[in-house]
């Protein structure tokens, strides 16, 4: 057993290919679903390293070049000032970068894996409160939920930051959009931490 790869399970006597390996060969398989992660993972990319794929500065305006179709030179065309649209979609997804990962890591890691073990190991009342808030979230559409929390929290959490700045003399950070990155990516972690939950409660209680 000392030399037995780790990606291999034993069963009766045969070796089988661990859950890893199994999961990886299925979804090579499917066309659709590699070609889906390649997309995705281009888009992110290109969100990462904007400032390198891009052929403009996203501030750059052309007055000659106003309101242009689509050319060689601007392939989604410009807007009114003459800045060239694929620069700016390809800046603006680093704004969906960085609340995915933000609101992955703490809606879907950490707040479903703690609510998870949580329900899972204590069970009866705290199990039946959380699960039951969590069919609660599920009942509303999440986007339409998160665009009332952003009206409704979004100047308190700008205050907030502005006397962050003031407290630590840092400046910019209002004008970075931070208090609009906060707010968007915490409530969409208070929406997305339910499929996990569920499923770490299904693990401890088995």
């Amino acid at each position: 057993m000392a030399a037995e790869k780790e990606d291999a399970i034993f069963i009766g006597g045969t070796r089988g290919r661990s859950l890893w390996s199994q999961s990886l060969r299925r979804l090579l398989r499917k066309k659709v679903g590699m070609t889906c992660l390649v997309v995705i993972a281009v888009i992110y990319l290109a969100g990462i390293l904007a400032p390198w794929v891009t052929p403009y500065d996203y501030r750059m305006q052309d007055l000659s070049a106003i309101k242009e179709g689509p050319s060689w030179s601007h392939p989604f065309g410009t807007d009114r000032v003459g800045r060239d649209y694929l620069t700016r979609i390809i800046y603006g997804l680093r704004t969906t970068v960085i609340i995915t990962i933000a609101s992955i890591l703490t809606g879907s890691l950490f707040l479903g894996i703690g609510m998870g073990l949580v329900s899972g190991y204590f069970g009866k009342l705290v199990d039946s409160v959380i699960m039951r808030i969590g069919d609660v979230f599920l009942a509303f559409p999440g986007i339409f939920l998160v665009i009332i929390i952003a009206a409704t929290v979004g100047d308190n959490v700008r205050e907030l930051v502005r006397d962050f700045e003031d407290y630590t003399g840092i400046d910019g950070l209002v004008r970075l959009g931070i208090s609009e990155y906060l707010v968007v990516f915490g409530a969409l972690s208070a929406f997305s931490w339910v499929g996990m939950a569920r499923l770490v409660r299904g693990q401890v209680l088995s």
